[in-house]
């Protein structure tokens, strides 16, 4: 008799003696190849704790198998914020649990904050080795009052630029804003205002969050620009007229049209002499001027009396005269009758006749007389008995 017949011969009388406990002996765990759930799935409230769910250690037909040593059970939840306890009213969480030997039931309880349906999931391992069993998987949703997000503009506002500009749309959970409408049109806006903006919203939790469409978000300011129109001062002459202004505008935004015009009302010829204002205006073709905050400054322009003419230059004096020879007197009368005056040729220079406008005096030039000579020249002519007139005219001419 070999050794494989007396073994069979064994396992025949061991058989015989323990009959069917020994075949349940022998199927403890080696024909385990699924874990399955044999609770019905739940559907409970947000935050609420479920009923007991339990799971099962089975075989291929699905019947009970129990385990032949401490088996570790995995716990998962599709929620990030689901949570796995044994005890429902001394709430610990947990990721595993413990199948103690020679068992094929363990029980937990489940509660999550979201709303949704989300898939419990339980395998096994034995001293840190997953076992092949099928995990065990089932569904379970959570319910609660949907709440419906908020959008807002986040930058609600900006200035003008002359280009279009976009409102930053936000939402009060993550998602995705799109469709974005500014007073009810999809054209972005350029020009300053105050625009009502709505959008869509799809929220990333939809199980918990609605989705919204056309939902207004606010208002989305663009503000006016400053704008500066300063003309630069100027001078000119009384009599002219005067039209070479100029300035600077300081501001223009983008591509925008806008020319400036002075005026003055020292400008025409007959303003007189002093200081005007030189004003601005703006000459806006394409009507920009509503995007900007205006402010005119004011230049100077000075008016001036012209230059006084340079006064004209006096001919030069003509050389002085030779002195005239008079005549000796003649002889007197011997009839005793009156003598006659002598005739005297004062020498005078072309000056004399001069006019005083030209800045000449009367006789101010004379002969080659000294005052002697035109002293004794008057005595001379008084011994002639010469009217006093001409004896006065002849000290005036010679300043004796």
């Amino acid at each position: 008799m070999n050794n494989t017949t007396r073994l069979l011969i064994s396992i025949s009388f061991f058989m015989l003696a323990f009959g069917t406990s020994a075949s349940r002996v022998f199927a403890v765990s080696e024909n385990i190849t699924q874990l399955n759930f044999t609770t019905a799935p739940q559907t409970i409230d947000a935050n609420a704790t479920s009923t007991v769910i339990t799971i099962q250690t089975q075989n291929a037909t699905s019947s009970l198998e129990k385990v032949s040593g401490t088996t570790t059970l995995n716990l998962t939840s599709t929620s990030a914020t689901g949570e796995f306890s044994s005890n429902s009213t001394n709430w610990i969480a947990v990721a595993t649990l413990t199948m103690s030997t020679n068992s094929a039931n363990r029980s937990f309880y489940y509660r999550d904050t979201t709303a949704g349906t989300h898939t419990l999931t339980v395998t096994a391992s034995v001293g840190g080795v997953a076992r092949e069993w099928t995990p065990a998987t089932q569904a379970i949703v959570i319910t609660g009052t949907r709440v419906a997000p908020t959008i807002s503009v986040a930058s609600s506002s900006v200035l003008y630029t002359g280009s279009a500009q976009s409102a930053i749309v936000s939402g009060s959970v993550p998602g995705v804003v799109s469709n974005i409408a500014y007073n009810a049109s999809t054209t972005t806006p350029i020009d300053a205002g105050t625009y009502a903006v709505t959008a869509d919203f799809a929220p990333d939790d939809s199980a918990n969050y609605d989705a919204l469409t056309s939902a207004p978000a606010g208002d989305f300011v663009i503000g006016r620009a400053a704008l500066t129109v300063t003309p630069d001062n100027h001078t000119k002459t009384e009599g002219e007229i005067f039209s070479a202004f100029t300035g600077v505008i300081d501001g223009i935004k983008g591509s925008d049209a806008l020319a400036a015009r002075y005026a003055s009302g020292g400008a025409s010829a007959d303003a007189p002499v002093g200081s005007y204002e030189i004003t601005a205006t703006l000459d806006d073709p394409d009507s920009r001027l509503g995007n900007y905050d205006l402010v005119y400054r004011v230049g100077t322009l000075e008016v001036s009396a012209p230059a006084a003419p340079a006064p004209e230059a006096l001919p030069p004096a003509a050389p002085p005269a030779e002195p005239a020879v008079s005549s000796p007197p003649p002889p007197a009368s011997r009839g005793g009758g009156r003598r006659r005056s002598p005739v005297v040729v004062v020498p005078v220079t072309p000056a004399v006749a001069a006019s005083p406008a030209q800045g000449q005096v009367l006789g101010a030039s004379v002969g080659p007389l000294t005052r002697a000579q035109a002293g004794s020249l008057v005595e001379f002519l008084r011994s002639f008995g010469v009217d006093q007139s001409i004896i006065d005219r002849v000290r005036e001419v010679t300043h004796i």
